[in-house]
């Protein structure tokens, strides 16, 4: 069987961009939402970027389908994360960034 098989719980893609970092694709299984995991997998990833000398942080509030998560849902939890909203995106969703 499928023993042993571990499938990841969340996953996050990191671009370097003029501004600093963008990060995209932010994913979390359905049965590990609510538990902060969005919240780990970005801190990691800033973490990451900060180490190599980034200090901006990017994103959209895109969800991947508009019935899994409302992009104003994300907006604020992206906000409890310490992003602020700068914008629109090109393609018409809520940018927002991080400086630290």
């Amino acid at each position: 069987g499928a023993q042993g098989m571990a499938l990841p719980v969340g996953s996050v893609q990191l671009t370097p961009s003029q501004e600093g970092v963008y990060i995209s694709d932010l994913k979390v299984a359905p049965e590990h939402r609510r538990q902060g995991l969005a919240g780990q997998l970005i801190d990691a990833a800033l973490r990451t970027a900060r180490s190599h000398g980034h200090r901006v942080a990017q994103l959209e509030a895109r969800p991947d389908s508009p019935a899994d998560v409302a992009p104003s849902v994300l907006v604020s939890m992206y906000r409890k994360l310490g992003f602020q909203s700068a914008g629109i995106s090109k393609r018409g969703n809520p940018l927002m960034e991080r400086r630290y």
